[in-house]
């Protein structure tokens, strides 16, 4: 069996979308297709669909239409939904939520499913830590398995549904840090804090100002006004690149004829500097 999904994930790597509209998604033998559909048009979408079967058949791999699934994400206020594409002959099956990857997806959008599910297995995994405490262990030692048992639990792809999550929910979540806190006896790091992490670093922030992150190494490249825009830390923040990059904030809002014309002409140079690349390696070739 597993030498049959090592195949599969090995063939799967040949497979390609059609169309920009569809996305095309892989792991392992698992494959998703997001399709982009725009005027009531799904012929790109049904297209790409038809292919994959059709590339699948030719690879000698056989799609399991019981496990295919089609969920349609639509927040018109009226509409009629599309009869569901086929595979292998038959329908395959709507359905208003899946599963991808461990986390669950919601026609509407919303993570309560997800952030439900987290909880439960966060409460189950409570239940060992209390155990731990009554066999008189450290808490840093505690502390260390709430780390690696519960708190891992709770921000499974955080990254993915803490920004859309609601206020009550992210307050559940909450509840159960602060039960693991009473537990252990000292304070833990909130689901926020760990949310907004760079590296191993938890970063305070207000929503009110810009915050500004740097390395110690300066960018050969650009002019810091420039480099702010294409990257997040890759330069040195110095008073003189403050000044230039606030300065190009009000030119684009002041000027945006100039603005535009300043990201011209670094496409051009950036297009001339990998055409004399490309030159350069085929004249050493």
């Amino acid at each position: 069996m597993k030498s049959v999904d090592l195949v599969a994930a090995m063939n799967l790597q040949d497979l390609r979308r059609g169309h920009d509209s569809v996305k095309l998604i892989k792991f392992a033998d698992d494959t998703t297709l997001i399709g982009l559909i725009s005027n009531n048009d799904e012929s790109a979408y049904r297209r790409e669909v038809d292919r994959l079967v059709s590339w699948c058949s030719g690879n000698n791999l056989e799609l399991n239409a019981q496990k295919t699934v089609e969920m349609i994400v639509d927040f018109r206020k009226s509409t009629v939904p599309p009869p569901p594409p086929s595979v292998m002959d038959s329908p395959i099956t709507s359905v208003e939520s899946f599963r991808f990857l461990g986390t669950t997806i919601t026609q509407d959008l919303k993570w309560e499913p997800t952030i439900s599910s987290l909880i439960k297995k966060a409460q189950q995994r409570m239940y060992f830590l209390r155990q731990l405490r009554k066999a008189k262990l450290p808490a840093q030692m505690l502390a260390q398995f709430y780390t690696a048992i519960i708190e891992s639990i709770l921000t499974s792809s955080v990254t993915v549904w803490f920004a859309g999550a609601t206020v009550r929910d992210k307050q559940r979540l909450q509840r159960i840090v602060r039960s693991a806190e009473e537990v252990i006896g000292r304070s833990l790091p909130s689901l926020q804090d760990l949310y907004i992490k760079i590296g191993d670093k938890e970063c305070e922030f207000s929503p009110n100002f810009r915050l500004i992150l740097h390395t110690k190494l300066a960018s050969p490249h650009y002019q810091p006004e420039l480099q702010a825009q294409c990257t997040l830390i890759n330069f040195t923040v110095t008073r003189d690149g403050l000044e230039e990059q606030l300065l190009a904030s009000v030119v684009s809002m002041e000027r945006p004829d100039l603005e535009q014309l300043k990201l011209t002409a670094v496409s051009v140079y950036v297009a001339g500097s990998e055409l004399v690349f490309m030159l350069v390696l085929k004249h050493h070739i």
